[in-house]
């Protein structure tokens, strides 16, 4: 694949720009991921992740660290792997990717319609508002977590006490022989893969959202222009079998967009139902025990995960509303009033929209708003049966 030609207006790098320099960072924007230097970075990210992963066993296995601690740890090796799987997924259906983000760039460069623009600029508002929100907080607690946990030095009596620790990970795990010189590499290190791994982990999520967004948005567009056939009289059959193959191409890239993500989701959702299963655990440990930042710190991490979640269920859910909306403005124009062979044409859209699309987990679980509000309900239900193993 060679280097993207089209020029990049404002915006493109407003609906595209935050997209391109996460991918960028992790080696694998899809315009020049075959580069050596984009593989090399992509490279060091996922022997970073897998160092990251392997470092945090101990931290499972030792008796001193709290249930927090644990968790904590846990959530980063799954995150580490999770930000592994993403890249190499997103790396070997590069070819895929590259079709839907030049597309993009392409409607970007040459759209020239102010209502067509202003829908593409409304959903590139809402990717980069998630994108924003997502990415800056997650950014902020992992600053507070490195900045917070650097060691100092107190005295006790005659003797110097010095409290050490990574910022995430028990202290108890670090070797009192231990030089300055390795445990501050080490600190360093790990503070670089929680960046990384945000950048990886959640930034995937969000650049996943910014595209859906794109996607959306272009069927909005198709819909309106199907609507416009009943007040438009110079719309000839020419016009119409543009309108068709512009339908085509856009279901093509949804498919693109479900097999490169359907084992992405299909992670996440395993991953982020483990998570949500032993935090409650932990909340209602902490009710028990009347443990207040217990609780709060357990709100915290639900809140994260059912929000990872809620991300991939409204861009499904959008996206298959918007693709079936397709047939009712076919339907809506005056196909009556078009020659025979026209209106022919217009029934094989809505044939080809009765194959209905749908985002999923695997290719098999349907990510949309009814599904996370089965997840929620189950979770919920979980929630009440261990409530009163707790409480009782």
């Amino acid at each position: 694949m060679n280097e993207d030609k089209e020029n990049w207006n404002n915006d493109t790098f407003y609906a595209l720009g935050m997209y391109r320099a996460v991918t960028q960072v992790l080696g694998i924007w899809p315009i020049n991921c075959e580069n050596l230097f984009s593989k090399m970075r992509a490279c060091v990210v996922v022997m970073l992740m897998i160092q990251m992963a392997v470092s945090f066993v101990p931290d499972l296995l030792v008796h001193c660290n709290t249930m927090t601690g644990i968790i904590d740890a846990l959530t980063l090796m799954v995150g580490a792997l999770l930000t592994v799987i993403k890249i190499v997924v997103c790396y070997v259906n590069r070819e895929k990717m590259f079709r839907i983000v030049h597309a993009a760039v392409k409607d970007w460069a040459t759209v020239e319609d102010d209502d067509e623009k202003n829908i593409m600029r409304r959903y590139a508002a809402r990717g980069r508002f998630v994108f924003i929100l997502q990415m800056g907080s997650t950014y902020i607690n992992a600053a507070g977590l490195i900045f917070g946990h650097i060691p100092f030095a107190g005295k006790s009596n005659d003797s110097e006490i010095i409290t050490r620790g990574y910022p995430v990970g028990s202290s108890c795990v670090i070797s009192s022989n231990t030089s300055d010189g390795v445990y501050i590499f080490k600190y360093v290190l790990q503070s670089i893969q929680l960046f990384i791994q945000i950048t990886g982990n959640i930034g995937g999520d969000v650049c996943f959202f910014v595209i859906a967004m794109y996607l959306c948005s272009q069927f909005v567009i198709l819909n309106s222009a199907f609507e416009r056939c009943k007040i438009h009289t110079n719309y000839g059959n020419q016009k119409i079998c543009q309108l068709i193959q512009r339908h085509q191409y856009l279901l093509s890239l949804v498919d693109y967009f479900e097999d490169v993500y359907n084992l992405v989701i299909l992670g996440q959702l395993l991953a982020n139902g483990l998570f949500i299963s032993i935090t409650v655990i932990i909340l209602l440990i902490s009710l028990r025990d009347g443990d207040l930042l217990g609780i709060f710190e357990s709100l915290i991490r639900l809140d994260l995960f059912y929000i990872q979640l809620f991300i991939y269920s409204y861009a499904g859910d959008h996206l298959t509303s918007n693709i079936e909306k397709v047939k009712f403005a076919v339907y809506c124009c005056e196909w009556y009033s078009f020659p025979l062979g026209t209106a022919k044409n217009l029934v094989f859209v809505i044939m080809r929209i009765n194959r209905h699309f749908h985002l999923t987990a695997g290719k098999f679980y349907r990510m949309n708003l009814e599904n996370f509000k089965n997840i929620v309900k189950l979770m919920g239900s979980f929630f009440s049966v261990l409530r009163l193993i707790f409480v009782d």
